[in-house]
């Protein structure tokens, strides 16, 4: 089983990261789990799971902006009520049990609410909504690694190569997956066909 902060560090750092290629500036604490850091022999995040995330929030902006608006409307200004809704959405999200791809869209959903969060709020909340959405994104791989569904010898990759999968098909304009029951032959182009073939 795997370290849980790594899970921690993980989350953590695509937050990070989606803010920033959003223009966003997070202040992620240098205390608690960030200086153990050095300890942590491999990290989890790569180039292919932040772009697919991003890619993700852009195409459900409408949708994530509609959650949050829904969010505020209920009052939700501090990170209690926020922590609420997040857990309650998760348990009727993951009511099958991981999914990379569930996985990824739930990442995609919490880095565009912190993101709104830091547009429209002030910089002490955002900043607390921020860590409460890495809580939540870190909580859902350590329970599934708990609960063995997700394996952390195999799923991290897994998830870096279901973000590939997905940041492909949005920049060609197909159809997502809605769970991960793909297969290789998606990600590869169609073979050109053979003179005389239909």
């Amino acid at each position: 089983m795997d370290n849980p902060l790594c899970a921690l560090l993980f989350a953590e750092d695509l937050v990070e990261s989606i803010l920033k290629k959003s223009g966003i500036e997070w202040e992620v604490q240098k205390e608690g789990v960030r200086y153990l850091r050095e300890h942590i022999k491999k990290e989890r995040l790569t180039y292919e799971i932040v772009e697919g995330v991003y890619a993700l929030m852009v195409l459900e902006w409408r949708t994530i902006c509609y959650c949050y608006t829904q969010l505020i409307s209920k009052g939700v200004d501090n990170t209690f009520d926020y922590n609420y809704e997040t857990v309650i959405t998760t348990i009727h999200y993951f009511n099958t049990g991981y999914d990379s791809v569930k996985y990824l869209k739930m990442c995609a959903l919490l880095c565009g609410l912190t993101l709104l969060y830091f547009q429209e709020k002030d910089k002490v909340m955002s900043n607390e909504i921020a860590h409460a959405s890495c809580e939540m994104l870190a909580y859902i791989i350590n329970l599934y690694m708990f609960q063995m569904q997700f394996n952390a010898k195999e799923d991290w990759f897994v998830l870096s190569w279901t973000a590939q999968v997905i940041r492909r098909k949005i920049k060609n304009k197909q159809p997502i997956p809605t769970k991960n029951d793909f297969d290789t032959k998606f990600t590869f182009r169609d073979e050109p066909k053979q003179k005389g073939t239909s």
